[in-house]
């Protein structure tokens, strides 16, 4: 199966000549590579527009989305499209409703609770109203393409290797003029909707415009725990360079393919992506294809050998797993509140403070000998202090000693847990309070019949 991934046109009439320019390059690119191996559906995955107006659209449709069809002779059903913050009319945006809501959705109860009031919801989203308009009247008449919750679009499409699914989320919902990095939302509600509607589907994909580190952290978190127990791939766009990478976590894996962008700029290395996977295969090979403006008067796409050999970047999906697992910042916030439990200076903090666990605790000074014996070596031996996140990265077993109950092991074990878990999420801590003191033989029976796997 063959998709290929293009982002960020920025169709504008402002700088139409040079986007025909590389838009015609990259079409006379596809045209020979689909005579190679035929692609099965196309995904853009946001910015088709400059300014989100209605004159950007016709330009688009006009420049990339009909000769692209003609060009690979596909339908519009297998052309797959995502709005991005540049389809975003900010003309439209009410300034003083948009401060509100953004001082209103700080959290996952305040943003599902928005997204399942419709009339609520059209208000928030109008800013996308010249979107909705153009898409309305692209897939009129086209059957494959569902409404899935809110906001959410679902493709599935049939090809010679199986269904393909298509999650179409819209990250640019929330989108404004300002820095928008760490503020924009998707919603839980929003992507299980359309993650829950291709379960069935034999090929799985995700598409969202803005790389997961643009969302607001809890947002972030939730929609990495949902994909990656989906085991998806996941398409994205916005920072205008390719960059294909797989994740692998304790909740599953994703290969996501960030796609370059398509219109003329030096600033940017101008490319796009074509990805070759199958059906009960892990394997996934992502190939960008980059221009190249130096070797002829209008540019040619070829290998990103700047990237990788041959242009190409072999990646691996991880296993669908259950869901279930939470998503990471509840387990850090979780650590953080045993951390404040036991905290002796937490009382004298304000309540409206949002304390973290680094704000909270300094790093341990740890010795394999008691306290003053090990200090006392350190100064006169340079012996060194152990080092218990590389233990446990290696596998092996900390204890920590202490003799009273304000010696800080506690607060050590905590901040162990927390530090380990932001290294490596692959397994998730679990901390088990015993409600007495343990002696040497405890200790050695707990440590012999410990669990080989804590989740």
């Amino acid at each position: 199966m063959r998709l290929l991934h293009i982002s960020d046109l920025h169709a504008s009439t402002l700088n139409e000549r040079d986007q025909r320019s590389i838009v015609d390059a990259m079409l006379l690119d596809v045209q020979k590579l689909s005579k190679e191996m035929p692609f099965d559906a196309v995904i853009f995955s946001g910015d088709l527009a400059f300014s989100g107006k209605s004159d950007d659209y016709e330009l688009a449709s006009e420049i990339l989305l009909e000769p692209l069809a003609q060009t690979l002779s596909l339908e519009r059903s297998r052309i797959v499209l995502i709005p991005g913050n540049h389809d975003v009319d900010f003309d439209a945006i009410e300034e003083y409703f948009d401060r509100g809501l953004s001082d209103a959705l700080t959290d996952r109860e305040a943003v599902n609770k928005l997204l399942s009031a419709p009339s609520d919801l059209e208000k928030a989203t109008a800013r996308l109203m010249g979107w909705r308009t153009f898409c309305d009247k692209y897939y009129a008449d086209v059957a494959n393409v569902q409404p899935a919750g809110p906001l959410a679009f679902v493709h599935t499409i049939e090809t010679n290797e199986g269904m393909l699914g298509i999650a179409a989320l819209n990250s640019a919902w929330r989108s404004s003029e300002g820095n928008d990095k760490g503020r924009l939302l998707v919603g839980e509600t929003q992507a299980s909707s359309a993650i829950d509607a291709v379960a069935e589907c034999d090929v799985r994909v995700a598409i969202v415009h803005h790389p997961l580190d643009w969302l607001a952290a809890f947002d972030g978190d939730a929609l990495r725990t949902q994909l990656e127990g989906a085991g998806l791939l996941v398409l994205t766009g916005h920072e205008h360079e390719a960059d294909p990478i797989s994740t692998t976590s304790a909740r599953g894996g994703i290969v996501q393919d960030r796609a370059g962008c398509l219109y003329q700029s030096h600033n940017y290395p101008n490319s796009y992506s074509v990805v070759d996977l199958a059906p009960r295969d892990t394997n996934v090979i992502v190939c960008v294809r980059e221009w190249y403006p130096e070797r002829s008067p209008r540019g040619v796409f070829d290998e990103a050998t700047r990237l990788a050999e041959g242009g190409k970047v072999a990646l691996t999906l991880g296993s669908h797993v259950s869901r279930g697992h939470p998503p990471y910042s509840e387990v850090i916030s979780a650590l953080t509140t045993l951390v404040q439990d036991h905290s002796v200076i937490f009382d004298t903090v304000a309540a409206s403070d949002q304390q973290t666990i680094d704000q909270l605790l300094v790093p341990p000074r740890l010795f394999t000998v008691p306290y003053q014996e090990g200090r006392a070596a350190r100064e006169s031996t340079g012996l060194k202090a152990p080092d218990p996140l590389a233990a446990l990265a290696a596998g092996k077993v900390v204890v920590i000693c202490g003799d009273s109950h304000e010696d800080g092991v506690t607060s050590t074990l905590l901040w162990l847990l927390a530090s380990q878990y932001k290294v490596s999420d692959e397994h998730f801590p679990a901390y088990l309070a015993s409600g007495r003191s343990l002696g040497t033989r405890d200790g050695d029976n707990m440590l012999s019949n410990r669990p080989k796997t804590l989740c």
